[in-house]
């Protein structure tokens, strides 16, 4: 938990230039149609393009558009495991390689971390992967068998993606398969499970379980225990061939707890100048709200965490703490898009003060139930 909600009206950090003077340019209207700016660079359309291309985007008969385009997420640095509120850095679904100061390289070649969901039936009729997560460590890797989860988000469904691999040369892994427990059933429903059917010496497979999500009840935290099941084969470690018992005998092997959460739903994306998509964005769903962070005593620290909680995009520079003066408010900015494809913009200030982290956030789509459920990020 971030902290305790306190009372009073949140104060809204000036946007970004605001406090500069302002210049009138007069524009002709066919012009300023020409300069209306992309909500993304020309790296991003580009994978983004051949990511819709790649899954049959260009058969289904319908118009190309922006909002029809996978999204393709900003390079997000590694965070180290023990941070204070997330060890679970967001990648894009359509990632890519990164140019030395982090952005995305234009002629960086396009890896889909959906792939192997499409590559099965079952999973790619549910439709288009919305993001996939950075895969999350649910064993150490010295264990005989080391088990990492891709949590990929749709729509209305999640797609666990269990990799397994059996560092045993002795042994050969048979129907392996991930056994769940939610901890919100009213959420989560478990709709399909599907089996790595082998897993020789060394050789990563892949389990996956579907997850149906509600759609009339908000998205929050949840956790899910997590056991690997499958049949232990003893084969020759040098020629693979088994020994004793074709059928082998059961095994149950419990790994780490797997949380899932409401940032997992938003993809970390720049929706292009802040101040002009926040002027144009309807005022009517937003949310404000008042925190008081306990834990943090450092700005630093409080915005990096924040960033990390929400899983949104800083602009304009903003996850830069100046220190001007002691005790001076730091404005934070954020964008997103939420699952469903909704663009999400977040006016954030925090203040030291008097000993004590002030969050003040404002939360603004054109949603309001997306809204609430970001602002509530932080508990």
């Amino acid at each position: 938990a971030l902290g305790g909600r306190r009372g009073g009206e949140p104060m809204e950090p000036p946007l970004p230039g605001e406090e500069e003077e302002e210049v009138t340019n007069v524009v002709p209207e066919k012009a300023a149609m020409l300069l209306e700016p992309l909500p993304m660079s020309f790296a991003h359309l580009e994978k983004a393009v051949k990511l819709y291309a790649a899954h049959g985007g260009v058969e289904d008969g319908q118009p190309l558009s922006i909002d029809a385009l996978p999204v393709v997420e900003e390079p997000v640095a590694p965070v180290a495991k023990g941070d204070a509120l997330s060890s679970n850095p967001s990648v894009a679904a359509g990632g890519a390689a990164t140019t030395s100061s982090g952005g995305l390289s234009a002629d960086a070649e396009v890896v889909d971390a959906a792939a192997a969901v499409y590559a099965i039936p079952e999973l790619g009729e549910l439709g288009r992967v919305f993001r996939s997560c950075a895969p999350v460590e649910l064993t150490e890797s010295e264990t005989e068998y080391v088990v990492k989860c891709v949590k990929h988000i749709l729509d209305g469904h999640v797609v666990l993606q269990f990799d397994v691999t059996n560092t045993i040369a002795e042994q050969q892994l048979v129907d392996v398969s991930m056994k769940v427990e939610n901890s919100e059933p009213e959420l989560y429903d478990e709709i399909l499970s599907i089996k790595c059917d082998k897993l020789v010496y060394g050789v990563q497979g892949s389990c996956f379980v579907v997850l149906a999500r509600n759609p009339e009840a908000p998205i929050s935290h949840a956790s899910f225990n997590c056991e690997l099941e499958f049949r232990v084969v003893e084969v020759d470690p040098d020629t693979g061939d088994i020994e004793g018992d074709e059928d082998g005998f059961e095994e149950n092997y419990p790994v780490e707890t797997l949380d899932l959460n409401t940032a997992d739903y938003m993809a970390k994306v720049s929706l292009g100048d802040f101040r002009r998509a926040w002027e144009t964005t309807p005022n009517d769903c937003d949310v404000e709200e008042k925190f008081a962070l306990q834990q943090f005593k450092k700005l630093e620290d409080a915005v990096e965490n924040v960033i990390e909680f929400l899983g949104m995009q800083p602009c304009d520079g903003s996850d830069k703490v100046q220190h001007a003066k002691k005790g001076a408010p730091h404005p934070l900015y954020l964008s997103g898009k939420f699952v469903g494809n909704v663009p999400v913009l977040v006016r954030a200030m925090l203040q030291l003060d008097s000993s004590q982290m002030i969050l003040r956030i404002c939360v603004r789509s054109q949603d309001e139930a997306v809204s609430r459920m970001v602002a509530d990020c932080i508990r």
